[in-house]
């Protein structure tokens, strides 16, 4: 496991999980909190900041991600980057929230994609440290 999750610490939200914010807590767990993003400001690759309040500074990844009606189409956008007063400014990103073909084939190929990249990955965090609450 990468990310545990206690669930003493989890508070139900009637906000909508589309956009994200993954931060790191004193305690060094992880953070996740929803970003309320107006349908009409979009959220991209190009976006370049974003309005977090009550987010804590440092480190930071924005998941965009939209979803067909069918699960057939997983769209995901993560932005890397930093929060400062309130505002993520982005420093990278990866995936992207373009149309994706859904055919069989497709879907197939896509989940060949994954299995090979949490293979290549395994090995880059076996070693990281694990944070325990207390």
């Amino acid at each position: 496991m990468v990310i545990g999750l206690d669930p003493a610490d989890v508070t139900r939200t009637d906000r909508g999980d589309r956009v994200t914010i993954t931060t790191i807590n004193p305690q060094g767990l992880p953070r996740i909190t929803p970003i309320d993003q107006p349908v009409d400001q979009p959220v991209d690759e190009h976006c370049g900041a974003l309005e977090v309040p009550g987010v804590g500074d440092g480190p930071a990844v924005v998941l965009v991600h939209e979803e067909h009606d069918a699960m057939a189409d997983l769209r995901q956008l993560t932005l890397v980057g930093v929060v400062r007063a309130g505002r993520f400014t982005v420093h990278g990103h990866r995936g992207s929230l373009a149309p994706q073909p859904t055919s069989l084939g497709a879907q197939l190929a896509t989940i060949r994609s994954m299995r090979r990249s949490a293979r290549s990955n395994r090995d880059r965090v076996a070693d990281w440290p694990v944070a325990v609450a207390s």
